[in-house]
């Protein structure tokens, strides 16, 4: 939508498009006679059809599919160009026969222009075909008479417009002007304006105001009837006056003006209406809901404001058919008029339950109160509740308690009434008997007393049914008997009690003792009845005499005396032994050391008080030959061996080891590369038998060491002996190496010198790797090499040794430096000399007889400046040699020449030092003038 003002006019303009069915003399029609667009899949042959091939907004897109597989999803899917919202997409499905026909979409106004491409694929087979479609812009210019208006030269008046109402110049469907006539060519543009009336004559209001352009390929064909609508709005003009406008349409292309169409309209006065009112009536309420927007929801056909009585938030008492009124006022009162309307609704009692007060409790002697009455429900205002009666009781039982509801408009709730009930239970008391125990003395005994017990026994009170009891012994049953006022208010309890008179306990002990076998009748101790009431018992025993033979009796204790069924009896057997007569018997010992043949132990013995005719003997009488301890045990023989307890006394016989020393051999020797025999083993001892023993091992070395001889006995009977093994040793002693070591003595060659030398053993071996000749020298004077034959390396069979041999380097001889410079054998000799100038610095080096010709000799010259000495004498250097400054041997004169450029620092003195590879070194004295 454009919106355009022109002076103060409000005008709006809406653009649709009407579609024609005659775009393809060839192509197939959907229904209504309008073109349809079909996409065919090349290889299967399904296809989708459109019901149009161009829509105009507002229209439904139907498409219809043919020879899809049978029942086979297929997906539709459409893009747009330009795109205006995103795909849009639908999956459907075939039927039986492969066919299909649903809505897909509707035609939007912002379609306009666009060109939209549905693609169908089967989801089963795969199939694929394309359909093309369009929303196109094509116009035409119609009046609102709906006839043709082109190079209309007169203005056509349209009447009187209302104030507040649109007007609207339209063309239907089916009408319009065609290509033929109007010339319009590929594409038109569309203007319009509104000028005030009287504005001049009509060609004055050509001037256009807002154009629009449907673009390219607009208007084809014959017989278009495609149309544009103008709307113009009359909210903002002015009553009584006249307005004149004009329509015209253009080709873009050819510039042909298709015509104008002129028109004229004057605004009246509006007419007021009354808006409708939209208010159903309010579903039923419960009383306690206040009014609010949920009933209070009326709507009206214009903007206005409502205004409600009763008012939102009112609380309406419980009632049918109450009126809600609404009085509308609408926001244009030029335009409508006041309106109102009323509506009914029910106001439902509110339900409330009234539930009494219930509640238990226990008989105290007082009244007691239920609980508090209840009042519930959803909306219960200030309605209460108590109870009738506020109290029950004071005895038990069962109460009902009803509930009795105040408050102020009962009328508007339904009330329930729940009655309750209070129970006052029979206070639970217990009468416990009395009880007890005693011991049968001969006498009746009193239980304890009878007793009451509860949280509240009132003036209860209770009595053993029997009291005293016995005398004899037995149990008493005792049972409550309860006495008092209000005895139906109580659960009583009886609980019986006892009494028991327990039967004396006595204890009936048959006499005991021993004795010794003295060949006579023995007598026990007598029996004796015992406890803390014995009464008239007495016991005796059974039997009262026993013997004559060793031996244990069991006594027993036989009572005697009246009532013996009030006293529980423990009899307590006794026991007389005569015992045997004790004798020890005991088996001879010794001891012996091992000699090849049986021994005998000492004699065996019986002692005692009484032994009658017993003897005894060892067994085994004798032991041996071989080491070992054996018992020796008793036998004892005699008449009347049963009357004695014999205790046997075992001996033990133990023939000890001989003992022997076996002795190792030892010896010693020095190494000589060859294994060496310690001297012979020994056996000795008082007896040794056939023992006998060899030295391990047999032979030692060969190398240098002490080493250990174990004896190894032999013979038989070994286990007979306790050898005690001596090792001996034999020790080989280191020989010593022939080691021989030579100094160094030679003139410097550039190469570390030390000592030289061999190590070689007893048998020819060559020791060497123990030889360390200690530190080697390059430069003079050279030093003493301590060397070292190491015997505790890789071989130890050699003693160590140890010496110092001399090193010696002879240092090159160095002469010059020769003329010009002076160089004197002691003291220093400035030579003067111009500064800048070069010096010749000539020299020879001799190693030892030969001389050094190579500059390589020569390992650095160094100048370096030093304190000027007055004092020393000065030699005039008149030569200025010039020339290289390299290093150089001169072949023709037999000397190195190096030529050296002074420093340009007069007065400064220098000195030059030339040093040989060896160390050596020649200095001169230089001052600069």
């Amino acid at each position: 939508m454009r919106v355009v003002q022109v002076l103060v006019v409000v005008a709006f303009v809406s653009l649709f498009a009407c579609n024609t069915d005659s775009r393809d003399p060839v192509a197939p029609r959907a229904p209504g006679g309008l073109m349809a667009s079909i996409g065919t899949d090349p290889v299967s042959g399904a296809t989708i059809e459109t019901n149009q091939d161009d829509y105009a907004p507002g229209e439904l897109v139907r498409v219809t599919g043919h020879g899809w597989g049978l029942g086979e999803a297929v997906h539709l899917d459409m893009t747009e160009d330009p795109d205006t919202h995103g795909d849009v997409t639908q999956d459907v499905q075939a039927d039986s026969t492969g066919a299909f026909s649903v809505p897909f979409y509707d035609v939007q106004d912002h379609d306009l222009g666009v060109t939209f491409t549905l693609t169908a694929t089967g989801q089963t087979s795969g199939s694929k075909a394309v359909a093309v479609f369009t929303d196109a812009i094509n116009l035409k210019l119609l009046g609102s008479d709906n006839t043709q208006h082109q190079n209309v030269g007169t203005e056509e008046n349209l009447g009187s417009i209302a104030q507040g109402t649109s007007l609207s110049l339209t063309c239907p469907r089916g009408t319009g002007l065609s290509t033929s006539a109007g010339g319009l060519g590929s594409s038109i543009t569309i203007s319009w304006a509104v000028a005030y009336a009287g504005a001049g004559s009509n060609n004055a209001m050509l001037s256009p105001v807002t154009t629009f352009s449907p673009g390219a390929g607009s208007l084809s064909g014959s017989s278009e009837t495609d149309c544009i609508g103008v709307g113009i709005a009359t909210t903002s003009l002015t009553v009584g006056t006249t307005y004149h406008g004009s329509l015209r349409a253009t080709s873009s292309t050819s510039g042909v003006n298709a015509g104008d169409y002129f028109f004229a309209f004057t605004v009246s006065a509006p007419s007021k209406t009354t808006p409708t009112i939209t208010w159903a009536n309010p579903g039923d309420i419960v009383y306690g809901t206040s009014l609010s927007g949920a009933q209070l929801n009326a709507t009206a056909s214009v903007a206005g404001t409502f205004t409600y009585s009763p008012t939102p938030g009112t609380l309406l008492s419980a009632g049918s058919g109450q009126t809600l009124h609404v009085d509308f006022t609408p926001g244009d009162g030029s335009l409508y008029n006041n309106a109102s309307k009323d509506v009914t609704i029910n106001v439902l009692k509110a339900a409330v339950t009234a539930t009494a007060g219930s509640g238990s409790g226990t008989y105290a002697g007082s009244s007691q109160a239920p609980a508090v009455c209840q009042v519930t429900g959803a909306f219960t205002g200030d309605v209460s509740c108590a109870n009738s009666p506020a109290l029950v009781g004071p005895d038990a039982g069962i109460y009902a308690i009803a509930p009795v509801v105040s408050g102020t408009g009962l009328s508007n709730y339904d009330i329930t009434p729940i009655s309750g009930s209070y129970t006052i239970a029979r206070a639970p008391v217990t009468a416990t008997a009395g009880g007890g125990s005693g011991t049968y003395n001969g006498s009746t005994q009193i239980p304890s007393a009878c007793s009451m017990t509860g949280a509240y026994i009132g003036d209860l009170s209770c009595a053993n049914s029997s009291s005293p009891v016995g005398p004899d012994a037995g149990t008493f049953t005792l049972t409550p008997i309860v006495s008092g006022t209000g005895l139906s208010n109580f659960e009583i309890t009886s609980v019986n009690g006892s009494y028991v008179i327990a039967r004396a306990s006595v204890t009936a002990t048959a006499g005991g003792g021993s004795g010794t076998y003295n060949g006579a009748m023995q007598s026990p101790a007598a029996c004796q009845v015992t406890g803390s009431y014995t009464g008239d018992l007495t016991c005796s025993n059974t039997p009262e005499a026993v013997g004559p033979g060793a031996g244990t009796t069991a006594i027993s204790p036989t009572v005697h005396g009246t009532g013996l069924s009030n006293f529980d009896i423990t009899a307590i057997g006794g026991s007389y032994e005569i015992l045997k007569a004790p004798v020890t018997a005991t088996a001879g010992s010794g001891s012996g050391t091992y000699n090849g043949r049986t021994q005998s132990p000492s004699a065996c013995a019986v002692a005692g008080a009484y032994t009658g005719d017993l003897s005894c003997a060892n067994a085994p009488a004798s032991v041996g030959p071989d080491i070992g301890t054996v018992q020796i045990n008793p036998a004892v023989s005699g008449t009347g061996l049963i009357n004695f307890a014999i205790t046997s006394v075992a001996g033990s016989y133990t023939i000890n080891k001989a003992p022997v020393t076996a002795t190792a051999g030892s010896g010693s020797g020095t190494y000589n590369g060859a294994a060496q025999t310690p001297s012979g083993c020994a056996v000795s001892g008082v007896y040794t038998g056939d023992l006998s023993c060899s030295n391990d091992p047999v032979s030692v070395g060969p190398g240098a060491g002490t080493y250990a001889i174990s004896p190894m006995v032999s013979g038989t009977g070994q286990s007979n002996f306790a050898i005690t093994s001596v090792a001996g040793s034999y020790a080989i002693a280191k020989a010593n190496a022939n080691v021989t070591v030579n100094g160094y003595s030679g003139v410097f060659d550039g190469l570390m010198h030390g000592a030289t030398g061999s190590a070689a053993g007893v048998l020819g071996e060559n020791l060497s790797g123990l030889l360390d000749l200690g530190a080697s020298f390059m430069y003079p004077t050279g030093g003493t090499a301590h060397w070292t034959f190491n015997a505790t390396g890789s071989n130890g069979n050699y003693n160590a040794a140890a010496g110092n041999v001399a090193i010696t380097i002879q240092a090159w001889t160095l002469s010059g430096f020769y003329q010009p410079v002076d160089m004197p054998n002691t003291g220093v000799v400035w030579n003067t000399v111009k500064n800048g100038s070069t010096v010749p610095l000539k020299f020879e080096v001799f190693a030892g007889n030969v001389e050094r010709t190579d500059v390589a000799a020569v390992q650095s010259f160094v100048q370096t400046n030093v304190a000027c000495d007055t004092y020393s004498p000065a030699d005039e250097i008149e030569v200025t040699s010039t020339g290289g400054t390299i290093l150089r041997y001169d072949a023709v004169a037999g000397q190195f020449i190096q030529n050296w450029q002074t420093p340009k620092l007069a007065g400064l003195c220098f000195l030059v030092t030339m040093t040989t590879q060896d160390h050596s070194q020649l200095k001169a004295y230089f001052r600069l003038k």
